[in-house]
């Protein structure tokens, strides 16, 4: 998984697929326990054009109030919320298998949402193909 960001509010988390079913099942089997604290290290070794850098980790954690998304100072993009706001997120994460690569979904507040803080970061969700056997770095 990656985790593009440029200053002070454009973030992109990028995934395939079966990553995203990954961290939808642990996101959800963590809701059911009845406590949210997942902390997932992210790939940093890619060129996150267009946007400035990439940030190192995913944090997810329960809290009261509304989703509340925002960057870390040491990089890391955290998602906080009580657990039908992290369920709402959860269902952003669940993506079918033959998507097209840029498929994307926004989880962002917008007037009058009713578990987004007004404050939170905009977050664009998109897809990205793994690399097949046919597939190279350069498309060739």
């Amino acid at each position: 998984m990656r985790i593009r960001y440029s200053p002070p509010s454009e973030i992109d988390l990028e995934g395939t697929p079966v990553e995203f079913r990954v961290l939808w099942k642990d996101l959800m089997d963590a809701l059911n326990s009845g406590s949210v604290e997942l902390t997932l290290d992210t790939e940093t070794t890619f060129n996150p054009s267009p946007y400035q850098t990439a940030l190192v980790r995913l944090y997810i954690h329960s809290v009261t109030g509304r989703i509340q998304v925002s960057v870390s100072e040491e990089g890391e993009l955290t998602i906080a919320g009580p657990g039908d706001g992290l369920a709402a997120f959860a269902a952003c994460l669940v993506t079918p298998d033959d998507v097209k690569d840029g498929y994307h979904r926004h989880f962002e507040y917008w007037d009058g949402h009713a578990f987004i803080a007004p404050d939170s970061l905009p977050l664009v969700i998109s897809v990205r193909r793994p690399l097949t056997p046919q597939t190279s770095i350069n498309g060739v």
